[in-house]
């Protein structure tokens, strides 16, 4: 696809356009305070339904937008909350990560516990873990089925199973690690003591309960955790290793293996005490209470709520969410409404259900609205949009080109930071990062191979609908702008196809796959609103 290189610089910058944001020397005006929920009794739209099954699955197919409709949002969310989880088959040490790879995308292609699927792809980006260390693909499975399982639980019970993961263990250094040796001069490891707190919980700086950084009294940042608390929590995660295989019999030092939890041995695990983040651990515990308790201190922290949410936010609605939407969120997260903190469903449900999120259900956005679909997004969004049938195979590769090769992070910061502002933007957009010439390329040889039946054999799209209108260039656009961009999309963009098709003749497949190229490759549909 050289062809399009010139003009790829073009499509970025007006990629960043589409999403908001100015000049670094300037502010986003702020957005005015988001209207009420609307009442219950009010039908809710195509529009409306579509925008919500783009924040809530891997793309709204036309069968879901109708179910949605008739039963609502709330109907819906506890639907989807008591749906069987749709899992991963067992792996072995033979087993391929495309393989395991290609399940993702079945999953999200067809799965019918969409949200659960979804949560557990954006607690992923969250938890990383990456087979460029763990290297084994029966370790990354059964972390994703923590991932699966404990998605809508509690979000102790969360950081408790990611910590005893034995594929966690060994990708941030916490398997195996010892207590202090004075005689050889060695430490605990203060690798997973760090990132469980820098990137799992509460962040570096500490915050108020809407996202906005707490300053101290001279009007300086704050940090949530000192050297103190690092080396406390290392001492706190020692004497674990791997669980012991079947009809073996468990030493000091287990040889890796990936299914089940890490196991305890007190034989290495520091027996003094602790310093925690809000307070000192007694000595003499033991390794499974140290665990529980630093694990407690860490889900206790004001920063878990707003951190967690935000993040949350950004992966499921938009880049750039108000503080009172963050505080909202925490509010949710701090208690569910039955006095119970970290309750995965109701943050589920208030980042969802927020008049922030549903707020473009009704009306235009505003420039600090929407996010851009990350490759996976992109691709699953338009493939459900058609009632693509798919084992999976193949996908893969896609994405892989397009820098976000799953399950296969290049560092344990995932594909992208979550605070990354594009150069010259004000406003946060994070996917951003993994955005240049090449990977906008790949999203185009996607796109031709979707539009030109290049896909993966067993992946089979159904153009069926878009096919019987193409000739009547009104209805097929309008098709398209209902379908991909809820009745949003620019005129210029309508202009654009309208003057393309006219320029082809009566063949109602290539109308129908050139007015499709021509609305996902569009800036406009590359932004989720």
């Amino acid at each position: 696809m050289s062809s399009f290189s010139k003009g790829l610089p073009v499509l970025f910058v007006a990629m960043l356009s589409a999403c908001g944001g100015g000049n670094s020397g300037t502010t986003p005006t702020p957005a005015l305070p988001p209207p009420p929920p609307p009442p219950v009794s009010v039908q809710i739209t195509d529009a409306a339904a579509i925008r919500f099954l783009e924040q809530a699955t891997f793309g709204p197919k036309p069968d879901d937008i109708a179910h949605l409709k008739s039963i609502g949002y709330d109907a819906w969310l506890t639907e989807q909350f008591a749906a069987t989880p749709s899992n991963y088959p067992d792996a072995t040490d033979a087993t391929r990560l495309d393989f395991v790879q290609s399940i993702f995308f079945r999953n999200a292609l067809t799965a019918p516990d969409q949200l659960r699927q979804r949560l557990a792809f954006a607690l992923g980006q969250i938890f990383v873990v990456s087979d460029q260390k763990v290297d084994s693909r029966v370790g990354i499975v059964n972390f994703q089925r923590i991932l699966l399982s404990d998605a809508f639980g509690g979000y102790s019970q969360l950081l408790k199973d990611v910590t005893l993961s034995p594929a966690m263990g060994t990708y941030l250094d916490m398997v195996n690690n010892t207590k202090a040796d004075a005689a050889l001069g060695s430490s605990p490891n203060e690798n997973y003591a760090r990132e469980i707190m820098q990137l799992f919980s509460i962040g570096v700086i500490k915050l108020q309960a809407d996202g906005t950084p707490l300053l101290d009294a001279n009007g300086k940042l704050v940090p949530t955790y000192t050297q103190d608390n690092i080396e406390g929590m290392a001492r706190v995660f020692t004497g674990w290793t791997y669980p012991t295989k079947a009809g073996k019999v468990s030493q000091l030092f287990n040889d890796s293996y990936y299914v089940g939890m890490m196991e305890s041995h007190e034989d290495f695990h520091e027996t003094g005490t602790k310093q925690l983040l809000d307070a000192l651990q007694p000595a003499g515990q033991g390794a499974p209470k140290d665990l529980d308790a630093g694990i407690d201190s860490i889900a206790r922290h004001n920063n878990v709520g707003p951190f967690i949410g935000t993040r949350l936010i950004q992966s499921l609605v938009k880049s750039n969410p108000s503080p009172a939407y963050v505080q909202r969120v925490s509010a949710a997260f701090a208690n569910n409404g039955q006095g119970i903190r970290g309750d995965m469903k109701a943050v589920v449900r208030a980042i969802l259900l927020d008049p922030e999120a549903r707020a473009g259900d009704a009306q235009a956005a505003v420039s600090t609205d929407g996010k851009l679909r990350e490759p996976v997004l992109y691709m699953t969004r338009l493939l459900r949009a058609f009632n693509t049938r798919s084992d999976g195979i193949g996908i893969q590769n896609y994405s892989q080109l397009m820098r976000q090769d799953v399950f296969n992070a290049p560092s344990v910061f995932n594909f992208y930071p979550p605070s990354y502002k594009p150069q010259g933007y004000a406003i946060g957009g994070p996917e951003f990062k993994i955005v240049n010439a090449p990977t906008i390329s790949a999203r185009l040889n996607f796109l031709f191979d979707l539009t030109n039946r290049g896909l993966p054999t067993t992946t089979q799209p159904d153009f069926s609908d878009l096919i019987a209108v193409a000739n009547d260039s009104n209805a097929l656009i309008n098709l398209l702008d209902t379908r991909l961009m809820h009745g949003t999309a620019p005129r210029s963009l309508k202009a654009s196809v309208t003057q393309a098709l006219s320029s082809v003749g009566n063949d109602a497949n290539q109308r129908a796959m050139l007015a499709l190229y021509l609305f996902a490759a569009s800036p406009a549909f590359t932004i989720q609103r």
